[in-house]
């Protein structure tokens, strides 16, 4: 348990005590301190279930299914490679329940203590509400909403009607240099059907998401989707942790425990920001779980798609990247010990402001529509790196530009973690105008890559002319242009 959470069994229940309510619950704070309330769990804490698959140890891909056992047992497939171990719950939404970095062995996604692996299919007989019994943690898929809402006439839980569904397998493959398996929902209430394939590749500490979500109604119809992932950079969420975004992004406050940071609706800027009251934080660094805060953000539209989260104390990074064309915003939601007792972070991209659609549609007017028939269609690379101590920019395939690339007096510096085992290439290509009988294009220099480090990039660049710095690796992956620099 936290260090600021204890625990009471009363009557088989079990109550931990906090010092706020709910997110959007400020009624606990009076005079300006923060009152203790008692949050009700029907389970004490334990380390929760994990997949009983051994890992490999080769470089080949390995697919295998699998029952992940908690009080119900869950259908899940184990995808691994020489780099990660990803369990996918096919009983449970689909989501990614463990996405462990296999050199370290530390687990990025989030699990609480309090939650257990119970059967969705009986959610309807769960005594406890139906968000708290299942909030076991992991990476999902919201569909059509975050919050539960009513909306058209139907009622829409919390956390979408995907999460707790089970999802059915239509393509698996399995081979030694990919793995995949391809799973679809058929919304319950709403006229969505969602298509998920997770594809892990030999070489690589990332892993690629295809997504078609489709309307399958007779009308135009409103969503939003989450990638509604709680994270655990490290293999733990600890004071120091980093957040990171794009550059020159704008935060708009959607839930400030004590309005902290302002009202819903207000804007802050990222990453140091100023509170309600004046004083000046720095939101992008997570502080002590004793300072009993939560906040939720939405990002204005992004420049480009990405969030990453950081340990700088095990130097390892995870970060979520995804075209704009289709999400053009990030939900941030920090916990400092203020919700539950948890230190916690989550990225999501999403295509929408708020959490439920009702609100995203009505008051901030930032959500997604599909016309009867049509689809959304989108790829989400995750990547895990380690080696990291900034993220100054994450590339659409996952690299983590850690000191822009660029010349500096006749040199090319620069320094990035790559998700591939592969090859940094310099190639230079000379001025057309120079006075040779043919230009020649030709291999500055090669610097090896690898997902466990950093590869700093320090190499002559005095010749006139055109140097291009490109990332070789991966299995079945064009090659990654990092940049192009002109002399």
């Amino acid at each position: 348990m936290k260090n600021c959470i204890s625990a009471l069994a009363i009557s088989g229940m079990f109550l931990i005590a906090i010092f706020s309510g709910c997110v959007g619950n400020n009624a606990n704070f009076q005079n300006g301190g923060r009152k203790a309330v008692l949050i009700e769990y029907n389970y004490p804490a334990q380390a929760p279930p994990v997949a009983s698959v051994a890992s490999s140890t080769g470089t080949d891909c390995k697919l295998t299914e699998t029952i992940v056992q908690g009080d119900d047992p869950i259908d899940a497939y184990v995808l691994e490679n020489e780099y990660l171990y990803l369990t996918l719950m096919q009983g449970w939404g689909a989501k990614v329940y463990q996405c462990i970095f296999k050199p370290t062995g530390h687990d990025f996604a989030w699990k609480n203590d309090y939650a257990r692996l119970l059967d969705p299919t009986q959610k309807e007989g769960r005594e406890g509400l139906i968000w708290q019994e299942y909030e076991i943690g992991g990476f999902d898929d919201c569909l059509p909403t975050v919050g539960g809402c009513n909306w058209n006439g139907r009622y829409i839980p919390d956390h979408g009607e995907a999460w707790l569904d089970v999802w059915t397998v239509t393509d698996v493959q399995n081979n030694a240099n990919s793995v995949s398996v391809k799973m679809s929902c058929t919304l319950e209430s709403s006229p969505f059907t969602i298509e998920k394939t997770l594809t892990l590749f030999r070489g690589e500490s990332r892993y690629l998401r295809h997504y078609k979500i489709t309307n399958i109604g007779n009308s135009t119809e409103e969503f939003m989707w989450a990638d509604h992932a709680s994270i655990n950079p490290g293999g733990d969420t600890n004071e120091g942790d980093r957040i990171y975004l794009p550059t020159g992004t704008g935060l708009m406050v959607y839930a400030s425990n004590g309005d902290r940071m302002g009202e819903r609706g207000d804007m802050v800027s990222w990453p140091i920001a100023n509170t309600a009251n004046g004083e000046t934080v720095d939101l992008s660094v997570l502080g002590p779980n004793n300072l009993m805060t939560y906040e939720k953000y939405f990002t204005l539209p992004l420049s480009e798609g990405w969030v990453a989260a950081a340990d700088p104390v095990t130097t390892e990074a995870l970060a979520f990247t995804w075209p704009v064309s289709a999400m053009p915003y990030a939900g941030v939601w920090i916990s400092q010990g203020g919700h539950r007792g948890y230190s916690q972070i989550a990225l999501e991209a999403t295509n929408a402001w708020g959490d439920c659609l009702n609100e995203s549609v009505e008051r901030f007017g930032k959500y997604g529509s599909l016309d009867a028939g049509k689809s959304l269609e989108f790829d989400i690379w995750t990547s895990v790196c380690g080696g990291i101590d900034n993220v100054a920019r994450v590339t659409p395939a996952g690299t983590y530009i850690q000191k822009a690339i660029a010349i500096e007096n006749s040199m090319i510096v620069g320094e990035i973690s790559a998700p591939v085992a592969g090859t940094i290439e310099i190639v230079y290509a000379p001025l057309s105008s120079l006075p040779l009988p043919v230009p020649v294009e030709y291999t500055v220099t090669t610097i090896n890559a690898d997902p466990r480090s950093a590869a700093a990039i320090s190499t002559d660049a005095s010749l006139p002319g055109t140097y291009t710095v490109t990332l070789n690796g991966g299995y079945g992956q064009d090659p990654e242009i990092l940049a192009v620099l002109e002399v």
